[in-house]
């Protein structure tokens, strides 16, 4: 039998939207990622490979892909649960991969329903432990960091700030990968800005140094960092 979805009703009796059928299908076939090859291979590709301890990104063999209705074909894709405040699920965000790399389409991410009506909407890619929470925009960002932040545990010093508690002082910071390639200027900056950003140029050095050296060219590559 197809799957219906079920609104749930709040104390004040209004109706909580639920997740689309289409949704509970896909979670159904869900596997965990070291068993996508695509998903691997993507995230390796990336230098996210193996993911952080605790991360609850997810995957999917062959996710059906829809462009304006209509059905274009299946593939891998890398799956992350979105949650409300209450930790009650609203929709999925898909990667759709092909080949190792993201779906080559002009939207090759997708929230497969609508995220209205509901308070917190989050990506919860890791479970909070301690007084340190990190919010990024972006899936990869947010692996980023929590590597970064995996590695340097114990070795931060934290404040408070309107409630968030934020990186203060690194001890241990990342050297900058390939460092000649870069002019005086952006290396100083770059020193001057929180070691997520070396870490961040470092990846995107790595995996994409022509897109790297075409924004230095440009004078565009900080503020892409920011």
């Amino acid at each position: 039998m197809p799957m219906r979805p079920v609104s749930k009703s709040t104390d004040k009796g209004c109706l909580i939207p639920a997740p689309t059928g289409r949704v509970l299908r896909l979670r159904l076939d869900l596997c965990d990622v070291e068993n996508c090859d695509d998903a691997v291979e993507y995230l390796a590709s990336r230098h996210l490979w193996p993911l952080p301890d605790g991360c609850t990104l997810r995957a999917h063999a062959s996710a059906e892909y829809f462009e304006s209705g209509l059905r274009l074909g299946r593939y891998a894709a890398l799956i992350a649960e979105v949650r409300d405040k209450a930790g009650e699920l609203v929709t999925v965000h898909l990667t759709y991969l092909a080949q190792g790399r993201k779906l080559a389409t002009q939207n090759p991410r997708k929230l497969l329903s609508p995220v209205t009506d509901r308070t917190g909407r989050a990506v919860r890619l890791m479970p909070i432990e301690g007084d340190m929470l990190c919010i990024a925009e972006g899936i990869e960002t947010a692996l980023a960091a929590a590597a970064l932040m995996q590695r340097l545990q114990g070795k931060v010093t934290l404040e408070i700030l309107q409630g968030f508690f934020v990186m203060r002082k690194v001890i241990l910071v990342e050297s900058l990968y390939r460092p000649l390639d870069y002019p005086k200027s952006v290396q100083d900056a770059l020193n001057k800005i929180p070691p997520l950003a070396t870490e961040i140029a470092n990846r995107w050095m790595r995996g994409l140094p022509k897109m790297v050296r075409a924004h230095l060219k440009s004078g565009e590559f900080l503020k892409l960092l920011k």
